[in-house]
């Protein structure tokens, strides 16, 4: 009787069991560079999360007491949107010869480096000044040997514009096209460019501002200038006004479709430009005509959609002449703010806000 007693036992916690719903422990882990753990050996005393957002500061292990020995730290910066960081060391103390702090201007290992000090291959023994990310994204590691400690170092960054207008990629989609009416209006379009909105860009190939040009002169064909055709603003603004040369009769260039536009504008993003990993770009767009019809002004929508939503790309659309609908063109644009519209011989009055254009982040109202 006693074993068919526990057999019954048995069976009554089994179906006790099965009807008891299981306790299931759910853990969302939060998506960061979780390098180490502390307390284990070569991540010791380093920060358990360790992204780093626009502002604030850094420390080697157990500052201001001495760092450990065998330790390696990773730290992933990001300055706020459009803009990049900036580094300032207000202690600095290691065993130079064999302890050293890297940072890689760029979101990995991969990226060029933009200091180390200490080390093997050191460029400088400590800081002296302050640094400069190219982009809006750093990685700095800290790395120590097996003998010798010191008080290691404290770290100050944050997020700053660094050059005129502001740290950007842009591509200037100008306008070849016969719709710009006369070869006096294309001069002047050049002109507003090169000398009125370009003037005081600070340019450069690398981390300043870069800028591309791309030359409208068929609906399906265009002349390309990339960014590194442009070391500075003198040459940028001499091939913008030389591209009299690529056109010396816009009267007689393909001027019927609207959208090509839009479609070298975005395919230049997919194809065309390598861009900066963190930089925001804009692409300029100077328009002289009307959509020829819904069709015509149904593709361009599809091209700045493209841009806008799936590249993030601030767009904006300058209609030049009289009688074009700005608002209409404008819905093109990334939003509110980002569109203009002038006669030629007033464009030049268009250079100070779309400047400031291209500085922002966000439209006041989105487009469609």
């Amino acid at each position: 009787m006693m074993w068919t007693s526990a057999l019954f036992f048995l069976v009554l916690l089994y179906f006790a069991s099965a009807l008891t719903p299981l306790k299931k422990q759910f853990k969302t882990a939060k998506k960061t560079h979780k390098i180490e753990v502390d307390g284990v050996k070569g991540f010791e005393g380093c920060p358990y999360d360790n992204d780093f957002y626009y502002t604030g500061v850094i420390t080697s292990p157990y500052y201001p007491n001495n760092y450990p020995n065998n330790d390696h730290c990773y730290y992933w910066l990001s300055a706020s949107y459009g803009n990049v960081l900036r580094f300032n060391f207000t202690h600095f103390d290691l065993e130079t010869c064999c302890d050293y702090v890297v940072i890689y201007d760029g979101y990995g290992e991969a990226s060029p480096i933009l200091a180390q000090f200490g080390g093997k291959n050191a460029t400088a023994a400590k800081p002296s000044g302050l640094l400069y990310s190219a982009n809006r994204y750093a990685l700095m590691e800290f790395i120590t040997d097996p003998v010798v400690t010191k008080t290691g170092f404290r770290l100050e960054y944050d997020s700053v514009a660094t050059v005129t207008p502001c740290n950007r990629d842009i591509i200037l989609v100008i306008n070849g096209l016969s719709s710009v009416g006369t070869q006096a209006n294309f001069v002047k379009q050049l002109q507003f460019i090169a000398n009125n909105l370009v003037a005081g860009w600070d340019v450069s190939t690398t981390n300043k501002v870069r800028v591309a040009i791309n030359l409208q002169v068929d609906q399906d064909y265009a002349v390309v200038y990339d960014t590194v055709q442009f070391p500075d603003t003198k040459t940028l603004q001499a091939t913008i006004l030389g591209l009299t040369d690529d056109v010396p009769d816009v009267t007689q260039n393909n001027g019927s479709d609207f959208e090509s536009l839009f479609r070298y504008g975005d395919g230049d993003l997919q194809q065309t430009f390598l861009l900066r990993q963190g930089i925001s770009t804009v692409v300029i767009i100077f328009v002289a005509q009307n959509p020829n019809n819904d069709q015509d002004y149904y593709e361009a929508t599809d091209f700045a959609h493209a841009m806008r939503d799936q590249s993030d790309v601030k767009v904006i659309t300058i209609a030049m002449g009289t009688g074009i609908d700005v608002t209409k063109v404008g819905r093109l644009s990334y939003g509110q703010g980002f569109y203009f519209g002038a006669d030629y011989s007033q464009l030049a009055t268009l250079a100070t806000p779309v400047n400031k254009a291209i500085c922002q982040t966000e439209a006041a109202i989105c487009g469609p």
